[in-house]
């Protein structure tokens, strides 16, 4: 009876021995613990961010690819065509002013040719239309009021005239079709960040507008006239002064013909 009461009371004061020195390591416990998730969190964060970039990125170029694919669809009912920037002053929609930007000429051969869609894509600076809209910064619109921040390369437009007054041939039968851009990443001069508005076109020679949104952590995604779809790092020779990214001229039409390059 003896030596049971003497391994019980061991036995008892061990336990409680125990229990207290845990009760006094909870603390730091939870601070080293607290700082283990803070020293992982700060690992993990950025790789996280760089994901999620990485997969509004693919979803640009998805969103152009298929922009691209309805141009050329376009294109291939309109004898090689593609279809006018815009033609006519802006009005509400449904009105034929609506039918001649080019986003409703594309429209008609995606699956979003919708009259819902059709009056969000017109004079809505608010609201988000599918594949027009850039996912990395959906809030910015294009500068004349219109929803979208996608640029279309206007050179490409069966009414474009040279600067010389001169008419190019259908786009469908130009050279480098793997460089001639179709649509980007709108941008806006003078401004090197995301703008609250960008440019609904780009285009050179006169009344040029080369500004392209590197919106991609330093890249700009594009679409070419061949239809492939591309992520690009602007070039140490493509910022202008300000450090405002431009588009190289090689993926202009009017650049090539000036520089015998066509």
């Amino acid at each position: 009876m003896l030596i049971r009461q003497c391994l019980f009371s061991g036995s008892a004061r061990g336990h409680a021995e125990w229990s207290s020195a845990q009760r006094s390591f909870t603390l730091v416990e939870m601070l080293v613990v607290i700082a283990i998730m803070c020293v992982l969190a700060g690992l993990l964060l950025p790789a996280l961010n760089q994901a999620l970039g990485t997969a509004r990125q693919m979803n640009c170029l998805n969103n152009q690819r298929q922009i691209n694919y309805a141009m050329n669809q376009y294109a291939a009912d309109w004898r090689g065509w593609f279809p006018i920037y815009y033609g006519a002053p802006y009005g509400p929609w449904p009105t034929l002013e609506w039918a001649n930007w080019w986003v409703s000429r594309a429209m008609i051969y995606t699956s979003e040719i919708t009259p819902a869609n059709a009056i969000r894509s017109w004079g809505s600076a608010t609201t988000t239309v599918g594949l027009w809209d850039c996912p990395e910064n959906p809030a910015v619109q294009l500068n004349v009021g219109l929803t979208g921040n996608y640029a279309y390369d206007s050179e490409l437009s069966w009414t474009f005239t040279l600067q010389s007054g001169a008419k190019l041939p259908a786009a469908t039968t130009w050279k480098h079709a793997g460089d001639i851009f179709v649509t980007v990443d709108g941008g806006m001069s003078g401004l090197a960040t995301a703008p609250a508005a960008c440019y609904g076109e780009v285009m050179t020679g006169f009344n040029g507008r080369t500004h392209a949104g590197a919106w991609h952590n330093g890249n700009y995604v594009a679409t070419f006239l061949d239809g492939h779809a591309a992520s690009t790092q602007f070039r140490a020779e493509d910022l202008t002064g300000g450090g405002i990214p431009q588009l190289p001229g090689s993926g202009f039409a009017q650049w090539r013909i000036s520089n015998n390059q066509w």
